[in-house]
């Protein structure tokens, strides 16, 4: 069998060693290991004479734009896959590189990233890409103030960090999107460009867009100006497509109230968290929101209601608020503000060893049929 050939013009010695472990774990070939500081022509030249199939690049080698090295590489490389590498995700050369037409975009660390690269090349060369069986968690606040946000946040991060998962936070609230803020998150692009661009989306392209927050978790972030516009169905479809197949879990904050644009965007989430507290006014929400939910199509087994802000004594029992609303209801999550407010001051996420946190790790484990890693000693889901 004809072996896969590549070039390697690399001068970080890490991404150098990367690359050619990678290949040599693969059976791939390096047929030019092209010396840092070469003339760009004679380069260009050598990568035509030896035909590969993958050419490894890093940014230093430009002497100019970088979409100019790139649309160089592809001229003389003919039907290879240009991989553009740079010692850092730096959202406007990712942009650029792109749009000049290369194959990939890697950056540290340059083991993994490179070995998956490369599995990822091989796995499109055989025609068979990555089939799209991620789940989708969206968490819905029947009103302002329910905790939805937060708890979003809590369950990501916990689906990271117990299960050992890959997790997308998505906020996809249009009027309050606070979640960069809360994790502390920084990123150029949003939900609007991604949805924007949901039929061009590769993991490339996505590395501009996804931010990287606490416990290792992507965050997509709502965008700077509140009102985003109402989601167009084909859009949504494409983005819930797309990040399936890159994420275990994608979580998305819907923000509050039914809107056409989380409606839209509910088609596609697996399970829905309906997130209310016990005062009167957000339990006549939930009433209305339930209802509404379910005459748009969010069939009863894929919605959830969660009583968050749970005192430790409550004068109505949890078998009357369900009668009340209408639903069963999935979980109660006590009431601690210390603990969510020593979490703001961190990084946005309530300690793991507090009370909160392992009822919010609980109920990741619960909403994704995950093992839980300790036993519980509270009361956190009702029964029917």
């Amino acid at each position: 069998m004809e072996k896969i050939s590549i070039v390697i013009a690399l001068d970080t010695t890490e991404a150098i060693n990367a690359v050619r472990n990678a290949a040599q774990r693969h059976g791939l070939e390096v047929v030019l290991e092209e010396a840092p500081n070469t003339e760009v022509d004679a380069f260009l030249e050598r990568v035509s004479r030896s035909r590969p199939q993958i050419v490894f690049v890093e940014t230093s080698r430009a002497r100019g734009p970088v979409h100019g090295l790139v649309e160089a590489l592809r001229s003389a490389a003919g039907s290879a896959a240009v991989v553009v590498v740079h010692p850092n995700p730096d959202p406007e050369i990712i942009l650029e590189a792109m749009r000049a037409g290369a194959a990939e975009f890697i950056y540290p660390p340059f083991d993994l990233n490179a070995e998956r690269s490369l599995e990822r090349w091989l796995r499109e060369r055989d025609g068979g890409c990555r089939t799209a069986v991620g789940k989708t968690l969206g968490f819905l606040s029947v009103k302002g103030g329910c905790g939805a946000t937060t708890m979003a946040c809590q369950v990501a991060a916990e689906l990271k960090r117990c299960c050992g998962k890959s997790v997308l936070l998505a906020d996809f609230d249009p009027d309050l999107g606070i979640i960069a803020f809360l994790l502390k998150t920084k990123s150029p692009y949003s939900m609007a460009d991604a949805l924007e661009n949901a039929g061009r989306l590769d993991r490339s392209m996505w590395q501009a867009y996804a931010a990287t927050g606490p416990s290792g978790i992507s965050v997509l972030s709502a965008p700077d100006e509140p009102g985003l516009a109402t989601a167009n169905p084909d859009q949504s479809a494409r983005f819930f497509r797309f990040v399936r197949s890159e994420y275990d879990y994608t979580v998305v904050d819907l923000g509050r109230g039914v809107t056409r644009f989380n409606i839209a965007a509910m088609t596609d989430i697996d399970c829905t968290c309906l997130v209310t507290t016990m005062a009167v006014p957000a339990l006549h929400r939930a009433r209305r929101t339930i209802r509404t939910l379910r005459n748009g199509g969010c069939t009863a087994d894929r919605l959830r209601v969660i009583v968050n802000y749970m005192p430790r004594r409550q004068d109505v029992s949890l078998a009357e608020l369900q009668k009340m609303i209408e639903f069963p209801i999935y979980a109660a999550v006590s009431e601690d503000a210390h603990a969510v407010s020593d979490g703001y001051s961190q990084n946005g996420l309530v300690s793991t060893g507090t009370q909160l946190g392992k009822q919010i790790a609980a109920l990741a484990c619960r909403l994704t049929g995950q093992p839980e890693k300790e036993p519980r000693r509270f009361s956190l889901f009702a029964r029917a």
